[in-house]
């Protein structure tokens, strides 16, 4: 049914516009690659400063409930954690009293101003009752301070003052919508002031630690590419240290994430590569265009006959595309469905 002519490297496939037609070939034009992987060196995930949180017993307790688990993504809020506290109780207790205090010293000025007014008490009078007032609250926010320092947000806090009622029940809450990286307490256990009970992380932003070695650093510079190996992960390198690990002889060189971070944890282990200008034979094609025959790789380009065979080394692997190095240009048309027909006539008539 079909022809063939030459050695694999340049063999022809005789097809006719027909026969391309009836098995469902298509064909693609070759896109430059601006970057190729290089070496792949080890790195880890790392959540960048100030995207980490560690959640705490403001004022102690026993853990009552863990309400969120591992690997849970939580809303600004969002409840993680109950506490039964008897210094939480004390400290409401101070608030709602410093609070009345404030009311009564406030009532207080605002009569005696009306009296100063009408002249029937001095201004001094007048002067203690404000001088009260002002301390009375600044103990009421004292007050209020000490209980968002133990972990009452603003809701708790207008629960408490709408209703007056004490309560050795804390929940502590999400500041921000984040993932919780790690649960440190179970059900049942002492938690003091300092204890830490949950780690929180943003984790939309993530670093890669990568470890180069020393020779490896000519040309390197801050900007560079970088992708994670077999994933869709891509990012740049911001930061290339200064220090030498004794040990290994290495570098560390940090990138952040920019493209795939979603499918990325903090602390984990993996493989990087540093992407490197591709030269004047990389090119990007869909994944399917290429097939195997050995240890070697092909893909199939349009002729005037039917389709040549073209060997060529793939460079990178993402979701759905590869980066190769072959002799191509972006005027090729290369097949990208109907493969398995042209496998089946090269392999059918050249063999294994």
């Amino acid at each position: 049914m079909f022809a063939v002519k030459g050695a694999w490297a340049s063999e022809e496939l005789i097809f006719t516009e027909a026969q391309i037609s009836a098995l469902g070939i298509e064909v693609v034009n070759p896109a430059i690659a601006d970057v190729a992987p290089g070496p792949s060196y080890p790195a880890r995930v790392e959540l960048p400063p100030g995207q980490e949180h560690v959640v705490t017993a403001g004022e102690g307790g026993v853990v009552e409930a863990v309400l969120a688990s591992e690997g849970q993504t939580v809303a600004a809020g969002e409840p993680l954690l109950r506490l039964r506290s008897a210094g939480i109780a004390a400290l409401e207790r101070e608030y709602l009293q410093a609070r009345e205090q404030a009311a009564l010293a406030r009532q207080q000025t605002e009569r005696d101003e009306a009296l100063y007014r009408e002249g029937i008490i001095p201004e001094r009078r007048v002067q203690e009752s404000r001088s009260a007032l002002a301390q009375a609250h600044t103990l009421s926010q004292g007050a209020r301070q000490a209980l968002e320092a133990a972990g009452l947000d603003a809701k708790d806090l207008h629960t408490l003052e709408q209703t007056g009622r004490v309560s050795s029940t804390q929940i502590l809450r999400a500041p921000f919508t984040a993932t919780v990286l790690e649960v440190m307490v179970r059900n049942g256990e002492q938690a003091d002031p300092s204890t830490p009970l949950l780690r929180l992380g943003q984790t939309s932003t993530l670093w890669l630690e990568i470890r180069v070695p020393v020779e490896d650093l000519a040309g390197l510079s801050v900007g560079a590419g970088v992708q994670v190996l077999h994933a869709t992960v891509l990012g740049r390198v911001i930061l290339i240290g200064q220090q030498v690990e004794p040990a290994d002889q290495s570098v560390a060189v940090r990138a952040e994430i920019h493209t795939g971070a979603e499918s990325l944890r903090p602390g984990q282990l993996l493989q990087v590569s540093l992407l490197e200008p591709s030269g004047a034979h990389a090119f990007r094609l869909p994944a399917s265009a290429v097939v195997h025959r050995g240890e070697g790789q092909y893909v199939f380009v349009q002729s005037p006959q039917g389709f040549r065979v073209e060997p060529v080394r793939v460079l990178s692997t993402s979701t759905g595309d590869v980066v190769v190095n072959g002799t191509l240009s972006t005027d090729d048309r290369v097949a990208v469905k109907g493969i398995a027909a042209l496998k089946g006539a090269w392999l059918g008539i050249g063999g294994e």
